[in-house]
């Protein structure tokens, strides 16, 4: 990696990347300091004593909704079906209601705020939940989430096990996968490293589920299914450069020696210039191994002692990598792997892995 940044230069405004952010920036590390707007409404008249009320009311439906969604833990197995298939309609029927209950409390807070005036302007609910804006009272990331279904209800053909931490089996139902949680971290970059090893942004069957895993929920099966269909390819650049970015992160002892390195005159670069800068010292990287494996085999990557790593079949003919980043990690491998190439090679004495690897 180079040294220097030459022309990179830190900057205060937006990240002109394109991201879109979903929650505000706050001071003061993981301790989120709520907005001063959602301080209680002023008691000016008799609409506060509404309020509890209606927020009583809400409480008790979710209470209910809760219920619902555990009483199937509670039955025989034999009884499952029968209750999801109940509990699904009672879901439907409450939802009005809910929705009705929260509106209400919306449109409350809205009148307190102006003086007990009634408002002409307050956003519907169902408004505001199809067309999310920085107005809004709340200024967060809305999880992407599916509650808890035991293995013995999910259907055969949807049943699915993936190995998590410590080879940990994890079951689900893949048709319940919810979409990827639109969350960028352009402006949040240590929230991506806490998040990448734990979070409840995604959760699956009541678990919440590390960025660094996604990928075994969205990915394309080798069945040729993938568990959302086309998810993967909306999120597999932008997953891939968090990748990238919390990698870099971990070949440091800590987080403050990251920032010490990708910082100038005190000021932290930006998510872009951190990614554009990676992206160089891993083409240099390329360059450099792909050069020295060719030298290593005299400009024949066919040859007998790379035992075909270099080779591949396309359309039935058999061909050989050529670009520097395919022949650079398979070199990697071969030197991680190979005990006699990393020998011959010369450095041998010292470990040699893929410092970056390919989505």
């Amino acid at each position: 990696m180079p040294s220097t940044f030459g022309s990179l230069q830190p900057a205060s405004d937006e990240d002109g990347d394109g991201d879109q952010i979903t929650e505000p920036r706050t001071s003061g590390g993981c301790n989120h300091t709520p907005d001063e707007t959602l301080g209680a409404p002023p008691s000016s008249d008799g609409n506060n004593e509404r309020l509890p009320t209606m927020i009583s009311a809400l409480s008790s439906q979710v209470a209910a909704l809760s219920d619902l969604i555990q009483r199937p833990q509670r039955e025989e197995p034999r009884k499952t079906d029968i209750r999801l298939r109940r509990i699904e309609r009672e879901i439907k029927g409450m939802k009005g209601q809910i929705l009705g209950v929260h509106s209400g409390i919306s449109a409350l807070l809205a009148t307190e705020s102006r003086g007990g005036q009634p408002s002409s302007t307050a956003l519907p609910l169902r408004a505001a939940a199809a067309a999310p804006d920085a107005s809004m009272v709340y200024h967060r990331v809305v999880p992407s989430t599916s509650t808890f279904v035991p293995a013995e209800a999910i259907e055969p053909e949807n049943l699915t096990v993936v190995l998590l931490e410590n080879d940990e089996e994890f079951t689900f139902d893949n048709g319940r996968v919810p979409v990827p949680p639109n969350i960028h971290f352009s402006s949040d970059i240590p929230r991506l490293f806490r998040e990448w090893e734990s979070s409840t942004l995604l959760t699956v069957n009541g678990r919440g589920i590390a960025i660094k895993y996604w990928p075994l929920f969205y990915q394309r099966r080798k069945q040729g299914r993938s568990h959302k269909n086309g998810a993967w390819d909306k999120i597999r650049t932008v997953w891939g450069n968090w990748k990238f970015l919390v990698e870099e992160c971990q070949r440091f002892p800590s987080e403050e020696d990251f920032w010490a390195r990708y910082s100038t005159a005190g000021v932290r670069l930006r998510y872009q210039q951190i990614l554009d800068a990676l992206k160089e010292a891993r083409e240099s990287q390329e360059k450099s191994d792909a050069a020295a494996a060719r030298r290593f085999f005299h400009d024949n990557l066919d040859h007998p002692d790379a035992d075909g790593a270099f080779a591949y079949t396309k359309t039935g003919q058999r061909r050989i990598k050529e670009k520097d980043s395919a022949v650079a990690e398979i070199w990697r491998e071969l030197l991680a792997n190979n005990a006699e190439i990393a020998r011959r090679d010369g450095d041998d004495s010292e470990p040699r892995f893929p410092r970056f690897t390919r989505i």
